[in-house]
């Protein structure tokens, strides 16, 4: 479980959770940042390296943004067969 750092010294738990993370079944982590959880959860670096998650965040954005620029040629008949239609 992904916590913020600073509730780590307040965090109240029961005593079946104290005893897996004491086992080492359930791990509690405190994070300081959305940065530090996402490379917990990922295993991926932030920003240093070529497929960062911070790469793959901007090249899906990217792709995106292009979708929404590009022409819709091939959608613009049928959307305006639906408004006359329905209007």
């Amino acid at each position: 479980m992904l916590i913020p750092s600073q509730n780590v010294d307040d965090i109240m738990i029961n005593e079946e959770v104290l005893a897996a993370v004491k086992s080492g079944r359930f791990h509690i982590i405190g994070v300081d940042s959305i940065v530090d959880a996402m490379e917990i959860l990922t295993g991926q670096s932030w920003d240093k390296e070529q497929l960062s998650i911070r790469a793959n965040i901007l090249a899906t954005l990217k792709h995106f943004n292009r979708l929404r620029s590009e022409p819709k040629k091939r959608f613009k008949g049928v959307h305006s067969q639906r408004q006359n239609r329905f209007f």
